[in-house]
């Protein structure tokens, strides 16, 4: 997990420009979004509101950064201390069941980055086992026959909610060991893969989405991360060659400026966030995604496609020559990461 995170480039244009004191988040690790509804500003809370932690234990993670780890580490507590404790559920948030998937994939990709750190995170470390129960308990209420079934059926035209799902659940096994979650994380695995069409498309809304098509292959990374070559090779295999045709489809859409194009997308463009901003590509994701698959299909390729896209956005700066270069700083036209998220 933390090789994804700690390439130099992914550092560079996402990881390195987190900053505390830009997060909005209360002392006791309210997030922005969930402190307007307990404010009264917001009709609806969500669990995945929280789910920012993630991006600040992995920045402080890479930069060796106790004060980023520790805030995000108070955002996901305070997120679990509205869990409910007879079920693991959160009772009191929209869209529950999708809500608590997005939540468990930042909770889980981050908290295994971090223990990927230990040695260097040592006093941090029990905060993350005292966690680990709780992420179980929400796997595990994922998969209860009262859940599971609504759950499932909203989230069939999404391909990439399958992903989501297959990493909440196959994170929360390889945190707490508990092989029943590994064995579901399977299961909505494999409908990931039987969903990709021939062409590398993962369908989304009836349709496709050049965004969420890369949500498919970035936790499909993450997942991949989970299995053990010994007892999963196969599946595995089947993981990687998703992972390939989803950014070999992609990379037929980036035009000659370094953009992708989003035009027939059945979501960016269309759809709202839950700050009420419009959906747009989420380049940092879709860069990452690139990265996670030139690693895990050991296609170089894929390296300097991410390239191509962060110089499009402005994110590397030139150097004399005019070409854009990386580990020189970074340019002031970023994107916030209150527009990520699938």
């Amino acid at each position: 997990m933390l090789d994804i995170f700690s390439n130099p480039l992914v550092k560079q244009v996402v990881y390195d420009r987190v900053e505390l004191r830009e997060i909005n988040m209360r002392a006791d690790g309210a997030s922005e979004l969930s402190q307007d509804w307990l404010n009264g500003n917001r009709k609806d809370w969500a669990i995945e509101f929280q789910r920012g932690g993630g991006n600040l234990i992995i920045a402080g993670v890479t930069r060796n950064d106790h004060e980023l780890v520790d805030a995000g580490l108070r955002m996901f507590e305070w997120g679990f201390g509205r869990q409910n404790p007879t079920d693991g559920g959160f009772d009191e948030s929209a869209d529950e069941f999708h809500s608590t998937s997005v939540f468990l994939v930042e909770v889980c990709r981050s908290l295994l980055a971090l223990k990927d750190k230990s040695n260097e995170f040592e006093g941090e470390m029990p905060r993350v086992d005292a966690m680990i129960p709780r992420i179980r308990f929400s796997a595990q209420w994922l998969l209860r026959s009262d859940v599971l079934g609504p759950g499932r059926q909203k989230d069939q035209p999404f391909t990439h909610r399958k992903w989501l799902l297959a990493f909440s659940l196959g994170g929360a096994a390889k945190l707490s060991g508990d092989q029943e979650l590994a064995s579901a994380a399977v299961r909505f695995a494999n409908e990931g893969i039987q969903l990709q069409q021939e062409d590398g498309r993962n369908p989304e809304r009836g349709g496709f989405d050049v965004s969420y098509e890369m949500v498919d292959a970035l936790v499909g990374g993450y997942y991949y991360t989970t299995l053990s070559p010994k007892e999963s090779s196969e599946l595995m295999a089947k993981v990687q060659h998703m992972i390939d045709k989803t950014c070999q489809w992609e990379s037929r859409r980036i035009l000659g400026n370094d953009q992708i194009d989003p035009s027939g997308s059945t979501r960016i463009g269309i759809e709202h966030m839950h700050n009420g901003q419009l959906k747009q590509v989420n380049y940092p994701e879709v860069i990452q995604a690139f990265i996670a698959a030139a690693r895990i299909c050991q296609k170089s390729e894929y390296t300097e496609t991410a390239r191509r896209l962060a110089r499009g956005q402005g994110w590397l700066p030139a150097d004399r020559n005019g070409e854009a270069t990386e580990g020189k700083g970074i340019s002031s036209s970023q994107p916030s990461f209150k527009t990520a998220g699938p």
